[in-house]
């Protein structure tokens, strides 16, 4: 479902986080992320962040990541930061005063916010929309979904007589060797 962007196309969002650091959502590839597309002046987005800071707690962030991109002006990231902090959205928020030509909107052609886009553990996008109403069941199947493609991968492993000392990684990073001997016996998929 697209609403307010290109979702067939959409591409990663990189950019500068209001601390100075660098923010990129393929550094999250294992965990679902929700990529919230929002501005300080926005009615609609501050209406809808109490909605974002109860998913943000509904989920483990293990689990699921939350990445602003804000859409404000030149000279506004005080402005962004107190925005943010005001609303209790405690995540990193790229920000690059561009407004409507920061890449992030500009190259997933965002035409309205709020805007939030979930994109699963492989970084795909699964859904996007305007609102928070089918967003928990769109995170919730995502992370199902990546959990039942890992028991099937490790099920179909070692139905092909395969020792149980390794499984096929599912997010393409070749084997996860269980490391038995050097944790004390735990065989929980460490690499």
């Amino acid at each position: 479902a697209s609403a307010g962007a290109n979702t067939m196309g959409f591409r990663a969002v990189s950019g500068t986080g209001l601390d100075g650091d660098p923010i990129r959502s393929n550094d999250h590839l294992g965990k679902v992320v929700v990529v919230h597309f929002w501005a300080s002046w926005c009615s609609g987005c501050a209406k809808q962040a109490a909605e974002l800071v109860e998913l943000r707690e509904m989920f483990d962030e293990q689990d699921v990541v939350i990445i602003g991109v804000n859409l404000d002006g030149a000279d506004q990231r005080d402005n962004v930061a107190r925005a943010a902090e005001r609303l209790g959205l405690n995540w990193n928020h790229i920000y690059t005063g561009d407004g409507w030509n920061t890449p992030a909107f500009s190259e997933n052609q965002v035409v309205g916010i709020p805007l939030l886009v979930i994109l699963d553990r492989d970084g795909r996008p699964r859904d996007s929309s305007m609102g928070t109403r089918r967003l928990k069941d769109v995170i919730r199947l995502a992370i199902d979904e990546q959990f039942r493609s890992r028991r099937r991968c490790h099920s179909n492993h070692l139905e092909e007589g395969a020792s149980n000392d390794s499984v096929t990684d599912p997010h393409g990073g070749g084997r996860m060797h269980r490391l038995a001997r050097s944790t004390g016996g735990r065989t929980d998929g460490i690499r």
